[in-house]
C-alpha cells in the first residue's frame, strides 16, 4: 500500500449559526495516498465541498473545524493565514467548479497568469510569458500568445476549464483538487478535460481528489471512493467494490439513479408513426452578424456571417419525446430559442398543429406562444427569487387570462400535485426549496397553461444525480398522464437513453443522424454519433 499523502482524522466543520443545523461535516476520518485518484461522492449539500475547502483553507470565517488535516508532517488546521500560500498552490493545486465564476472578467488571461507565477517565483527565471506559454502548450491549447491577451469571456467553456487547470499544476503541486471540474462541460469536452487531467496527474505523479456527484466518472476515473450523504461518510473503498458490490443503502441509491445507456434496452418505445404531427420545423436556417469577424485560416477573408442552424427539418408527434442532442455550440439551443418565438429564423418555418407561429394576428401569435413553453436549465436562475411560488405559478395565468382568482388558485395546486410536491409549499422562496424542488416549479409553471409542447432545454443537467432521476421519472409519469410532446435538449447521451423516444443528433448546425432511439444507439452510423455515445462516463460499468 502506498504511503498516505493527506491524512483527515475525527474531522469536524460546523457553522456559527442562531438556528440549530446540523454539522456540515460529522467527525470523519479518510486517508489519500500517494499516486492516488480519490473520488468524493454524495448529492448537493452532502459535504464533499467542505471537505475539500477544509484542506485548501477556504472554509469561511464563521466555520468552526475540530479534529486533523494533516501533509505530511505539515497540520493544515493550524496553519496562519499567512502561511497558507506555502501550500496553497504550491503543494495544492485546485481546480473549481464554474470556469466563467472562477476567472477574473476584467483581466487577461495573462493576468492570471502573471499573477500565480510571481505570487509562488515560478519559472526558474523565465520571463513569466514564456513560462505561461509553456503551461498552456501543455493543456492542450494552441496559440498560447493569443490565449494571454484574451479575457475569460472570449474563451469556450472547455478552454476555461483548460486554463484553469493549466494555473493549478503552475507550481507542480502533489495534490489536486477537482471540485465538480466537468459539471458545466458538454460530454465530449468533459471526456477531453478528464483525460487531460489524467494524464497532468501522472506526469507530475501527483495524487487527484476528484469531487463529483456523478457515479459514471468515479466508475472510470478514481480508485477508490468515498460516499457520503448529510456530513457523513457512509460508505469507503476501493472503487471497483463500491460500484460492484454497494454496502450502503444510499450508495445504491446513487447507483440506481445513474441514468444508463444500457436502459432503452428496457424500454418499450411507442409507435408514434401515425400520430399526429404537433410542431414541424422546415428548412430552419439562422444566420448571425459578428462584430469581429476572423479569418478561418491564414490568408483567408474574415467571414462576418455565422450560420448556427443550417437546413434543420424536425417533426414532433403527438405524445412523442423527440431528444435533439448535440455538445455546447452545436447549434441546439438555438433551434429551440426559433421554436420558443425569442429568436427569429434567418429562413425555414415553424409550424404548430401546421400553422406558422409567426403568421397571423398578435392576439393569434400570443396564443400560439402559450402553447409552446419551456424549462430552462438552471432551476436557481429561472425562478424570480422575489416571487413566492404562489406567484409564480399564478404568473402565466394572470398574464393569458385564465379563471377568476379562485380557478387560478385550484389550478395552482393542481400544478403542484402533478410534479409531486403539495400546498404546504405554496408561499415559500426559491431560497427556501430544494434545487429539485425548484425545478418541480419550474416544470409546474411550463405546465399552467396547458401547452402542447414542452421543450426542456438542458433541464436535468444542473441537477445531482438522485434528484435528476426523480425529475426524469416525473416527466414520465406527466407524458403518461397528460399524454405532453416534449422536445428534450441534452448532450447527455444517457439521459436520452431514459427518456426518449427518437434522436435527432445535430453538430455545426446540422442533422447528422435520426431515428428512434433504439436504433440510433444500437447502430450509430455518424461518426460524431459514435464519439457521443464513446463519450458517457461509466458507460462500461453500467
Amino acid at each position: 500500500m502506498s504511503k498516505a499523502l493527506i491524512t483527515i482524522t475525527d474531522l469536524g466543520v460546523s457553522y456559527r449559526t442562531d438556528d440549530d443545523s446540523p454539522a456540515a461535516v460529522r467527525h470523519e476520518n479518510l486517508v489519500l495516498r500517494e499516486h492516488e485518484t480519490l473520488a468524493i461522492v454524495g448529492e448537493s449539500g452532502s459535504g464533499k465541498t467542505t471537505i475539500a475547502n477544509a484542506i485548501l483553507g477556504l472554509l469561511p470565517d464563521d466555520a468552526r473545524v475540530t479534529g486533523s488535516i494533516s501533509l505530511g508532517n505539515v497540520e493544515l488546521t493550524a496553519l496562519r493565514r499567512g502561511e497558507w500560500p506555502t501550500i496553497r498552490g504550491r503543494r495544492i493545486g485546485y481546480v473549481p467548479q464554474d470556469p466563467m465564476l472562477s476567472l477574473n472578467e476584467v483581466w487577461s488571461i495573462g493576468h492570471h497568469f502573471k499573477e500565480t507565477i510571481d505570487a509562488h517565483k515560478l519559472g526558474d527565471g523565465k520571463p513569466w510569458r514564456e513560462f505561461a506559454t509553456e503551461r498552456l502548450l501543455e493543456v492542450g491549447l494552441s496559440d498560447p500568445e493569443r490565449i494571454l491577451r484574451q479575457f475569460p469571456h472570449q474563451l469556450s467553456g472547455g478552454m476555461r476549464q483548460r486554463v484553469l487547470i493549466a494555473l493549478a499544476v503552475l507550481a507542480r503541486p502533489e495534490v489536486i483538487i477537482a471540485d465538480e471540474p466537468t459539471s458545466a462541460l458538454d460530454v465530449i469536452i468533459q471526456k477531453h478535460v478528464l483525460d487531460l487531467l489524467e494524464r497532468l496527474t501522472r506526469q507530475l505523479g501527483a495524487s487527484l481528489v476528484l469531487i463529483t456527484h456523478d457515479l459514471g466518472l468515479v466508475a472510470d476515473r478514481s480508485d477508490s471512493v468515498v460516499v457520503m450523504r448529510h456530513g457523513e461518510i457512509v460508505e469507503t473503498g476501493p472503487t471497483r467494490n463500491i460500484i460492484g458490490n454497494p454496502q450502503h443503502p444510499y450508495t445504491q441509491e446513487l447507483l440506481h439513479a445513474v441514468p444508463k445507456l444500457s436502459s432503452i434496452e428496457s424500454r418499450v418505445l411507442p409507435d408514434l408513426s401515425d400520430a399526429p404531427a404537433v410542431l414541424e420545423i422546415k428548412g430552419l436556417v439562422k444566420e448571425f452578424k459578428l462584430k469581429y469577424p476572423r479569418a478561418a485560416t491564414p490568408g483567408t477573408k474574415p467571414s462576418r456571417i455565422l450560420r448556427a442552424v443550417n437546413g434543420v427539418d424536425l417533426t414532433l408527434r403527438s405524445g412523442e419525446c423527440l431528444a435533439l442532442v448535440g455538445e455546447s455550440g452545436s447549434g441546439k439551443s438555438t433551434v429551440a430559442k426559433i421554436i420558443l418565438g425569442l429568436e427569429k429564423p434567418t429562413s425555414g418555418s415553424v409550424l404548430l398543429h401546421g400553422r406558422d407561429r409567426e403568421s397571423g394576428t398578435r392576439a393569434e401569435r400570443v396564443a400560439q406562444t402559450a402553447r409552446i413553453q419551456v424549462v430552462f436549465q438552471d432551476p436557481y436562475a429561472s425562478l424570480d427569487p422575489q416571487f413566492t411560488v404562489s406567484r409564480t405559478l399564478n404568473e402565466p395565468l394572470v398574464i393569458h387570462v385564465r379563471g377568476d382568482a379562485s380557478e387560478r388558485r385550484d389550478r395552482v395546486v393542481k400544478l403542484l400535485g402533478l410534479v409531486g410536491l403539495d400546498e404546504s409549499i405554496l408561499n415559500r422562496y426559491p431560497s427556501e426549496l430544494s434545487g429539485g424542488q425548484r425545478q418541480r416549479v419550474a416544470i409546474a409553471r411550463a405546465l399552467a397553461l396547458e401547452p402542447d409542447v414542452l421543450v426542456l432545454d438542458e433541464a436535468v443537467s444542473a441537477l445531482d444525480v438522485v434528484v435528476q432521476g426523480q425529475i426524469l421519472e416525473t416527466l414520465r409519469e406527466l407524458r403518461s398522464r397528460i399524454g405532453l410532446s416534449m422536445l428534450f435538449i441534452t448532450h447527455d447521451l444517457a439521459v436520452v437513453a431514459e427518456i426518449a423516444d427518437t434522436i435527432a443528433v445535430i453538430t455545426n448546425g446540422e442533422i447528422v443522424e435520426s431515428g428512434d432511439a433504439a436504433s440510433v444507439f444500437a447502430s450509430p452510423e455518424h461518426e460524431y454519433t459514435k464519439e457521443l455515445l464513446d463519450a458517457v462516463p461509466g458507460r462500461s460499468a453500467f
